[in-house]
């Protein structure tokens, strides 16, 4: 089984760069639904995740959560189902 993994963010950024932040994510998300859609026959499965607000640069010192307890999250969802997982 293969996986691949998008992750995406845009709280918290100026106007202009937000802009052109949800035009990549849009192009993003295009791209994982015909990664599926190709791919799925051939047993990959295909997730998007959102890490959440996290303290990053982009994040700022606002954001809810740290980068540590961002990537635990995702970690471990991403192990749900996972071959040999229980």
């Amino acid at each position: 089984m293969s996986t691949a993994l998008i992750i995406g963010a845009s709280r918290g950024i100026g106007y202009e760069l937000a802009r052109q932040y949800r035009a990549s994510k849009a192009a993003l998300n295009s791209l994982l639904v015909d990664a599926a859609r190709v791919l799925g026959p051939r047993g990959a499965t295909c997730v998007s995740f959102h890490p959440g607000w996290v303290r990053t640069d982009m994040g700022g010192e606002d954001a809810d959560i740290a980068v540590e307890e961002s990537v635990a999250g995702m970690r471990r969802a991403g192990r749900i189902g996972a071959a040999g997982q229980r």
